[in-house]
């Protein structure tokens, strides 16, 4: 787990009372990698809430059309100039904090948010409504990544397209000040450790009692499509993580590809790993 430190970064405007607290930590990452684990490991911080779901659900909703314009015209330009769209975009993410929320961390400085995919174009427009951020990257390997994508009913064309496109986003990301990147094959060998290394990287301030939030769901080849349910939260210590993470997440998923898909996976998406600091066998 790296962060990158190349220059002071900009201070933002500061949010209006009652609206978002001061502080964001923001997890740029690809569906099915682990982001839930991180994502409420970082809120497991006494001074961190939660968002009550993905920042692209809470920010756009059903609005899938809306939502890709808007993704598609980020690629080319600042959103957080497009009059009105930093506030809007503040406005739908302090709807995202549920008041149980607040009312278990009325102190709280900073929100936790999850920024799947594509969506991590967004970051100046969500960045206009924080005083201060913190980028976190969670990667994973192409090959159990692209996996669970065709499992997800992807074409392997598709899903090659998917990782090359996120992945350029990540390195990209990984090149601005402070970002932490972290490797789900870290979680999954290691998940105790890996907490630790992702709390002092983000200095985070550890829970009084010790006890991390832990979703439980379907992981791996046990989750489906279908798979929406089944999500409580529970609070554990870090070394009971090891119980709950599949060790062996990755390997299977890779052993699921025939060889001619290992093979043309590999060979589409290895520049793309490269640049995230994989070898073909690295997961």
């Amino acid at each position: 787990m790296t962060a990158n430190r190349n220059s002071a970064p900009e201070k933002k405007l500061v949010p209006s009372p009652g609206g978002l607290p001061p502080r964001a930590f923001i997890l740029n990452c690809f569906g099915r990698g682990g982001s839930n684990i991180v994502w409420n490991m970082i809120a497991s911080s006494p001074d961190v809430l939660i968002s009550s779901k993905e920042w692209h659900q809470g920010v756009f909703g059903s609005h899938a059309r809306l939502r890709k314009t808007m993704r598609a015209a980020a690629r080319h330009m600042d959103m957080s100039r497009l009059p009105g769209f930093a506030s809007f975009v503040a406005r739908r993410t302090a709807e995202t904090i549920a008041p149980e929320a607040w009312a278990e961390k009325p102190e709280a400085t900073a929100v936790a948010l999850k920024v799947m995919d594509y969506h991590i174009v967004f970051a100046p427009a969500i960045e206009a409504g924080f005083s201060e951020c913190r980028h976190a990257v969670l990667t994973r390997h192409p090959l159990p990544m692209c996996e669970s994508l065709i499992r997800s009913g992807e074409s392997e064309t598709r899903v090659t397209k998917i990782y090359n496109d996120i992945a350029a986003h990540m390195a990209v990301m990984a090149k601005r000040e402070g970002t932490a990147m972290m490797r789900f094959e870290d979680l999954i060998a290691d998940p105790a450790a890996f907490y630790r290394q992702l709390a002092m990287a983000l200095g985070l301030t550890p829970p009084p009692d010790g006890r991390i939030r832990f979703m439980q769901k379907k992981f791996g080849a046990a989750r489906t499509t279908l798979d929406h349910g089944g999500r409580e939260v529970v609070r554990i210590g870090p070394d009971e993580l090891r119980e709950r993470i599949d060790a062996n997440v990755n390997r299977d998923a890779a052993a699921r590809l025939t060889p001619q898909q290992r093979d043309f996976i590999w060979r589409a998406t290895r520049e793309s790993a490269l640049s995230l600091g994989y070898d073909e066998t690295d997961f």
